[in-house]
């Protein structure tokens, strides 16, 4: 039931968000709300039957330990 009502949130705002910005042709603002929606989609859906997601600060902390070893200045 859980992840009938998560498709049907994410079918509703989808339909209210990108529709208008096909119509003004904003082809950049549509492709990243799209990887950003199709991202946000797939861990609501995943949570939503039960799968734990990896928190993604591990990653980020990764990444930021990386650019402070290559000294930027």
């Amino acid at each position: 039931m859980i992840v009938l009502l998560v498709i049907l949130a994410y079918l509703l705002t989808g339909i209210i968000e990108i529709f208008p910005m096909t119509k003004k042709k904003r082809k950049r603002e549509l492709v990243l709300y799209s990887i950003f929606f199709i991202i946000s989609f797939l861990i609501s859906l995943l949570l939503s039957i039960g799968i734990k997601v990896p928190s993604p600060a591990v990653f980020i902390k990764k990444i930021v330990i990386l650019f402070r070893e290559m000294n930027w200045r």
